[in-house]
């Protein structure tokens, strides 16, 4: 039987693995991508506390499948950002960049993800409502997120400030509705409360224009 210890030093190891690999590539590339390493790095991490955890296996299920699809979403947007739209790489990658950028980075994916990480232990209760308000809550900020990428300057962004940016919110808070049906994880909502503040401290949160 598995428990949070178990899960949680799985995910560091695995975080400081993708962060020192991703740096390695970043300097063979001459660029950055923080962005996609973050996004692959998050959905790495929800795999991880699925497969070493033990809790319900709904639950389980849920979490790393509302992960994913956000990670490979995120992903391919970024990828088309930067290759169709030549957005520029940033200044180069060096040995200190490991410490700068990629370690803030890997403890930034680390404490958000804590809801996921403690929720894959607990085996009660069994999922329930409070599991599919969060997943409802998700659905709704994927779907701005997802449209408000695709139709910039127009469309949501006609009706709401910044579609992706509250897509965003709203898909870690029903992330963490989920994984708070439990009560161990209640005590993460560091999580959201943290990533609500990285995406609005910019007053570009409140510009109708698209994220770059």
């Amino acid at each position: 039987m598995s428990g949070h210890d178990d899960v949680i030093s799985s995910v560091v190891v695995a975080i400081i693995v993708l962060i020192v690999l991703a740096w390695s590539w970043s300097l063979v590339r001459r660029r950055h991508d923080l962005g996609i390493v973050w996004a692959l790095g998050v959905v790495a991490v929800a795999w991880m506390a699925w497969w070493v955890g033990d809790g319900d296996r709904g639950r389980r299920d849920l979490l790393t499948a509302m992960v994913t699809l956000w990670g490979l979403r995120r992903t391919v947007h970024l990828w088309r950002w930067t290759r169709l739209d030549g957005s520029p790489p940033g200044d180069e990658p060096t040995a200190r960049s490991l410490l700068t950028r990629f370690a803030p980075l890997g403890l930034f994916m680390f404490i958000v993800t804590l809801p996921v990480q403690v929720a894959a232990t607990p085996r009660t209760p069994m999922i329930g409502w409070p599991a599919v308000a969060g997943a409802a809550l998700w659905g709704i900020g994927f779907f701005l997120e997802t449209v408000g990428d695709a139709e910039p300057d127009r469309g949501l962004w006609r009706l709401v400030p910044h579609p992706p940016r509250i897509g965003e919110i709203c898909v870690w808070w029903g992330m963490f509705v989920v994984a708070a049906e439990t009560a161990d994880a209640r005590g993460t909502v560091v999580a959201p409360i943290l990533m609500t503040i990285v995406l609005t401290r910019h007053q570009s949160f409140f510009a109708r224009r698209p994220l770059p």
